[in-house]
């Protein structure tokens, strides 16, 4: 009975130690990734190229916006001031 109780436990604590370890290497790489903040919220960037591929919610924002993502679409638009530039005059 205790030699039962004791693989019982040794396999559930095998098994707790596997899910942390899975969870903290998804978080650890979420976390390198650059944060950005938009009006409608905080994301993290997945950069490639020096270009954008990805925005992933922040994972502290409880109800992230869908709207954000839609930068990526835009990120080249024919309206997108690619360099700075200041007014002469009104």
């Amino acid at each position: 009975m205790i030699v039962e109780i004791i693989y019982l436990w040794a396999k559930t604590f095998r098994r707790i130690t596997e899910l942390i370890c899975k969870r903290t290497k998804e978080m650890t790489s979420a976390n390198k990734l650059p944060l950005t903040s938009t009006h409608w919220g905080t994301y993290r960037a997945r950069v490639s190229n020096g270009r954008v591929q990805e925005l992933l919610p922040f994972e502290h924002d409880e109800d992230p916006s869908k709207i954000g993502t839609g930068i990526l679409d835009v990120q080249d638009g024919p309206t997108r001031i690619n360099t700075p530039m200041a007014r002469k005059s009104w």
